[in-house]
């Protein structure tokens, strides 16, 4: 069963040669940093009601008639009544709307398994590979930027740190750009209300400046800060020819509109997802008749957060799905072809069984597989040694497209791999990845397996086992690990599982592997390489065959 209503699949994001422009309002923060809640606990000498017959922002229960902007705008008016002479009036603003004294804000605050929320970080892996033309974010919060770093770029990363073209990014606030925001390496993250990060630097180096800092009507609704700023001056070029991607926006701020209207000649009225809403409630009409487009045509209704990060999950796992089958559609892997285009068709709308197995083969298991084989020397990254690709953590992301003219099969063996163990495992909800990143795991039969690469020299590489213990470490943090009751390992490379090997090979290169995992599963010691043995103490090898055909 869908959980939501799909009006197209974002051919744009996933294969399109003008990527979207990515707007993200409050919605896309709201599940951690909800502001009508702020509102409610905040101390106001009277309520303001809301100027607009429509208000600009969600009012709360507590305050029906008054909203963000409305009372931001009280609260400056009596700030500028007793000025402190240490700072300028917008930090006080700012540390009245606890931007200051909550480090949610920050984006480093009770995220789940200290990693970041899905839809962040489906975003920047995107943004990783050029998925997206740039980001206007109309968030103070930082959990764009947390979940950057999250997947190993930073922002001020040299150059040849990471695989990809893309090896820093840079936030642009105004006029003031953190970093190198025009190198061709650098993805850039607009940001016209201001930034938790920016306010504290600007606190301390220039605590009598006016800071960036977007908050009131009387901010969005003229002209101020905005004519001709480096963020204006983006919105002008960006939006021309490319679509629009909208998620968790209401479209309140009428700047934004005016240059959409300035420019409306030059949008993008052809492409089938010239225009996509994501959000709760569709009020975008304005957008819609700029942009030629329908509701019915640009709307994608989510009811939480959970569908938001399910969504963006989903259209992550399409993109991915046509890089897998760029890889196999070279003819060494035309056998897998009509398996990858039955999962794209089973991915026609996103489905809450897929959370555990399709979804999650690309969210948790193809980055630790990608990186693995990196570090055992299967695949090489050009400029960047292995041993400067880390295990961990688990979202640390390794670009796709990184063989420019290349063969991809030849130059992204992983993802070959990869291919055959998708099409063996991904269908049938018998295998999860979300549980062991990096591994198969059968609950029914508590039956681990552990995907462990070969190359063509079929020797084992000296630091394969040591990059794997923070794996095993992050794996021993999970509730189902203690009840493992058998572990296998999955020999696997680009033509397939150990029967590619000679069996020399392939016993010699399983004991080697089984003698480093054997200490670290709580049933399984080093027994006899066995391929099919169930003997309790012996670690079995098993096949994409036995994958597939697992009940």
């Amino acid at each position: 069963m869908t959980f939501m209503v799909i009006p197209h699949a974002f051919p744009s994001v996933v294969s399109g040669i003008h990527p979207p422009l990515l707007v993200m309002g409050a919605g896309l923060s709201l599940e951690e940093i909800d502001v009508t809640k702020i509102l409610d606990g905040l101390p106001l000498e009277k309520t303001v009601a809301c100027a607009n017959p429509d208000p600009c922002f969600k009012p709360t229960d507590k305050n029906p008639h008054q909203c963000l902007y409305c009372a931001a705008e009280a609260k400056l008016a009596e700030l500028k009544k007793s000025p402190s002479i240490d700072e300028h009036l917008r930090f006080g603003l700012a540390r009245w709307l606890t931007l200051f004294n909550d480090d949610r804000w920050l984006g480093r605050v009770e995220l789940p398994l200290g990693r970041n929320y899905i839809r962040h970080r489906m975003i920047v892996r995107l943004a990783a590979d050029q998925r997206l033309a740039g980001i206007l974010c109309f968030n103070w919060d930082c959990f764009l930027e947390a979940a950057f770093e999250a997947i190993g770029i930073s922002q001020n990363a040299p150059m040849g740190s990471r695989p990809g073209k893309i090896t820093r990014y840079a936030v642009v606030v105004g006029h003031n750009t953190q970093g190198s925001a025009n190198a061709s390496d650098v993805f850039r993250i607009f940001k016209p209300h201001g930034c938790r990060r920016d306010l504290d630097r600007a606190l301390e180096t220039n605590p009598t400046q006016e800071p960036v800092f977007i908050a009131t009507r009387s901010d969005i609704e003229t002209e101020n800060g905005h004519v001709n700023s480096d963020v204006d001056n983006y919105i002008r070029s960006e939006l021309k020819g490319r679509p629009l991607l909208v998620a968790g926006w209401r479209g309140s701020e009428p700047y934004f509109c005016r240059r959409l209207e300035e420019v409306v000649d030059d949008l993008d009225k052809s492409s089938t997802d010239r225009l996509s809403v994501i959000d709760r409630d569709w009020q975008h009409d304005h957008f819609a008749k700029l942009f030629t487009a329908s509701k019915d045509g640009a709307f994608i209704k989510v009811a939480d957060h959970r569908g938001t990060d399910r969504l963006f999950a989903w259209i992550y796992a399409r993109y991915v799905l046509t890089q897998l089958r760029k890889v196999a559609a070279d003819g060494r892997l035309s056998d897998q072809l009509p398996s990858l285009d039955a999962i794209t068709a089973e991915l026609n709308a996103p489905n809450p069984s897929h959370d555990d197995t399709l979804l999650s083969f690309f969210d948790d298991f193809l980055p630790t597989w990608s990186r693995l084989c990196a570090i055992s020397g299967i695949t090489i990254f050009y400029g960047i040694a292995p041993h400067h690709i880390p295990l961990g953590p688990r979202d640390w992301h390794v670009p796709f497209e990184t063989y420019g003219d290349g063969d991809p099969f030849s130059n992204r063996p992983d993802l070959a791999a990869a291919v055959r163990l998708l099409c063996s495992a991904a269908q049938g909800n018998v295998w999860c990845f979300k549980h062991f990143p990096g591994a198969l795991w059968r609950p029914s039969a508590r039956h681990l397996v552990v995907p462990l690469p070969f190359g063509a020299d079929a020797s084992m590489p000296a630091n394969t086992l040591a990059a794997i213990k923070p794996l095993l470490e992050d794996w021993r943090r999970q509730p189902e690990f203690a009840g493992i009751d058998q572990v296998q390992i999955l020999l696997l490379g680009s033509l397939g599982d150990h029967r590619q090997l000679l069996a020399q090979q392939a016993e010699a290169l399983a004991q080697a592997y089984a003698s480093g995992l054997a200490r670290h599963f709580p049933v399984a010691r080093l027994g006899a390489v066995s391929e099919t043995g169930n003997t309790p103490g012996i670690y079995s090898l098993i096949t994409l065959d036995q994958l597939k055909e697992a009940k």
